[in-house]
């Protein structure tokens, strides 16, 4: 199977993590930092203060011949407001900016042409950044697959439960097959 990877970051990646483990096509979503100038390997909780430019991201590794990148996309843009620096509740910290990377010229086009067409949309201007992607370092294993493990961690989960309602209400036909929860969790 031939598979692709894209990053990015929209917020905290427990919860961006969570959309895209539901998506079809999808193979992997493993949550980390992107885009800073920090060595060396950073982690979660013992380089906050150090953190230089690093985002919460997901690096998404997917079938292009299930889901495409632009569709990977537009779930991406309408899974928080990318008009916003404010992505983690009422956090408005760097590390949770709205942000792609790219690896390629062809992915930038196609960046490119997903976010004019999503500007559209808004009233305001769509202010996430778009990067040439330099490196990944993987989040710490507490980090990985952090709702599905965490279903009743207190008030943020339920931060995440909206937004994967939101997801779902939108994107329904891009939702893996085997997600037996999704009509119970819709219906709440």
């Amino acid at each position: 199977m031939d598979t692709r990877l894209i990053t990015f970051g929209a917020g905290s990646f427990w919860a961006v993590e969570a959309v895209f483990q539901e998506v079809e096509g999808v193979v992997k979503v493993t949550s980390g930092y992107s885009g800073g100038t920090h060595e060396p390997y950073p982690s979660h909780y013992a380089m906050w203060p150090e953190m230089k430019n690093f985002a919460e991201v997901v690096q998404v590794e997917y079938n292009p011949e299930i889901t495409s990148l632009a569709d990977l996309l537009y779930i991406f843009m309408t899974i928080h407001d990318p008009t916003s620096k404010i992505q983690n509740g009422s956090t408005a910290d760097s590390r949770y900016r709205s942000i792609i990377f790219y690896e390629n010229n062809y992915e930038k086009a196609i960046i490119d042409l997903v976010m004019e067409d999503m500007q559209l949309g808004f009233s305001n201007p769509i202010i996430t950044e778009v990067k040439r992607f330099e490196r990944f370092f993987i989040a710490q294993e507490n980090d990985q697959k952090f709702y599905q493990r965490h279903k009743k961690y207190g008030s943020y989960m339920q931060f995440i439960d909206q937004i994967l309602i939101k997801f779902r209400r939108q994107h329904p036909v891009k939702l893996r097959a085997n997600l037996s929860y999704t009509k119970q969790l819709e219906s709440a």
